[in-house]
């Protein structure tokens, strides 16, 4: 699935994913958009960003409540408008 116009992308989408009609897409610079019509029509999400820099999105994927998104952090939202950021605590 690619979105559609009328909403242009700035940066190079990488992964989409979806559950039902609601559709989310992630890319470059912490590009995030969405969709709840099936993909007919696409708004812009808050992007991912890091202090002051944009994180890189690879991937998504959704079960159906909650859609995580993975780059240089992983990041969940559960709104569809903003992204929170989980670090995990680790010993080596």
């Amino acid at each position: 699935m690619v979105p559609r116009s009328p909403l242009p992308v700035a940066h190079t989408l990488y992964d989409v994913t979806g559950s039902g009609n609601t559709v989310v897409a992630v890319g470059l610079k912490g590009t995030a958009v969405k969709s709840t019509d099936g993909g007919q029509t696409w708004s812009a999400m808050a992007s991912l960003v890091r202090g002051n820099r944009a994180e890189d999105l690879f991937g998504v994927a959704t079960d159906g409540s909650r859609y995580v998104a993975v780059g240089s952090y992983p990041a969940v939202t559960t709104d569809l408008e903003t992204w929170a950021i989980h670090t995990f605590a680790g010993g080596s």
